[in-house]
């Protein structure tokens, strides 16, 4: 149950995680106005046949999903794990 719990918590935080990663000004430097970004992701492309332009936009977004979903599943696991630690303690009676 905790594994479901963990994913569908990474699946509400991707897209905040997605914000926050690309709210960073090193990305902006690094993919802005074909940035030395697109040339290290260069490879990928090519493997998956893209010509280039909106295709690259769109493996780039998909990467950076995945990349976002990863990040938002581990840092579930202390907030799943935190959650459940302080469900689990007795309630002192008076």
């Amino acid at each position: 149950m905790k594994l479901i719990a963990r994913i569908a918590l990474a699946f509400a935080l991707t897209l905040p995680v997605e914000a926050a990663i690309t709210s960073l000004p090193w990305m902006e430097h690094w993919f802005g106005n074909g940035g030395e970004g697109w040339n290290v992701m260069a490879p990928l492309f090519h493997a998956l046949g893209s010509a280039g332009g909106e295709r690259n936009e769109d493996i780039f977004v998909g990467v950076l999903l995945l990349v976002s979903f990863a990040v938002a599943f581990l840092l579930s696991i202390p907030l799943i794990a935190g959650l459940s630690r302080l469900r689990g303690r007795p309630k002192h009676q008076q």
